[in-house]
């Protein structure tokens, strides 16, 4: 069975939103033989609905897949760090998308129950 990659990284403030690296990639994984979601694809390449819709579509398609892929930049995403930690809460595996290395388990949330 084909594992579903999740192509995460910035688009605000990017040329065309980063939209170009996005296909790119997509390309390159499917051509391995991945399933790819790339969320540049979603909401038919539409650019400017309000940014909630967005994250609502893009969290709950990482949660859906195996391997979340981080493209370049997204250390400097707000949007791409938030899915990641999605991502590693729902236990994917993570990799950078250029050079396919293992992002550790980086994000963490502690949270002290209030008594």
């Amino acid at each position: 069975m084909k594992s579903y990659v999740y192509l995460s990284g910035p688009m605000r403030g990017y040329i065309d939103d980063n939209y170009p690296a996005f296909h790119a990639y997509a390309s390159a994984f499917r051509k391995r033989g991945f399933n790819v979601v790339n969320p540049a694809e979603n909401f038919d390449g539409v650019k400017d609905l309000p940014m909630e819709l967005y994250m609502r579509k893009d969290l709950a398609q990482v949660a859906s897949c195996d391997i979340i892929a981080m493209l370049p930049g997204w250390k400097e995403s707000a949007g791409a760090k938030a899915e990641l930690f999605v991502a590693q809460t729902c236990e994917l595996t993570a990799i950078c998308a250029d050079t396919g290395e293992d992002i550790p388990h980086i994000l963490s949330i502690n949270v002290e129950p209030k008594l």
